[in-house]
């Protein structure tokens, strides 16, 4: 008899899998014909607290991620199909959902023509939670057991207004991206999501996860 497996959060009896990424980040057949963008896609076991009760936190990363300034094509396209949907069901305007105080601006991009955007706050606590939460998924997916320890998540494409932690920012973003150079990149569908693990030492493990080829996120793993 096969042992039970166990939630990747809290190590309760698992009771579903669950998809890390969310399934919600992947663009549906639908959406993008002859191309399928849900081929091979990790699941992890879960109890119900950990999976069927974050459905809006998995909505609300969707929206936030598709709509950042700096990812590839596919976050666009995904931004007028699925998410579009959603919210026209919901009622919820896109901006409203992201940002607080959101204002129109006008950017100028490489090729010089210029691209209507909104600037606002964001919740950083809401979007590094959604973040463990795959982390802690694709940890589980790589070890085989659940992590338990201290972490530390960097979210390379939100900003702050803390003059020192953007500083601090910077630092760890230029290690990791110099570590992560000869790191096995992961995930069978990149044009949406890919992860990459570095080797563990003394210091603990770290790991780099990029969304629509432009939305990098840093985390350093310390088991306890």
């Amino acid at each position: 008899m096969k042992p039970k497996q166990t939630c990747y959060m809290c190590n309760e009896p698992a009771t579903s899998k669950e998809h890390v990424p969310p399934l919600c980040l992947f663009p549906e057949e639908k959406d993008t014909p002859n191309l399928n963008f849900r081929k091979n896609l990790i699941t992890i076991p879960s109890c119900d607290k950990h999976n069927g009760k974050k459905s809006q936190e998995d909505e609300y990363l969707m929206a936030s991620l598709a709509g950042v300034v700096g990812n590839n094509y596919l976050a666009l396209h995904h931004t007028r199909t699925k998410v579009k949907r959603g919210l026209d069901k919901s009622g919820i305007i896109y901006e409203d959902l992201v940002l607080t105080a959101p204002q129109k601006a006008a950017i100028k991009l490489s090729d010089g023509k210029t691209h209507e955007v909104f600037l606002g706050l964001v919740d950083n606590h809401r979007l590094e939670n959604c973040f463990k939460h795959i982390a802690f998924g694709l940890y589980y997916h790589e070890y085989k057991k659940s992590f338990i320890g201290n972490y530390i998540i960097v979210i390379d494409f939100v900003n702050d207004f803390n003059a020192n932690y953007e500083t601090d920012k910077a630092k760890i973003k230029k290690i990791f991206d110099l570590q992560s150079v000869n790191w096995e990149i992961k995930g069978e569908n990149p044009d949406v999501f890919k992860y990459q693990f570095g080797e563990p030492d003394e210091f603990g493990t770290a790991a780099k996860m990029t969304f629509y080829g432009g939305s990098d996120v840093y985390i350093a793993f310390k088991e306890a």
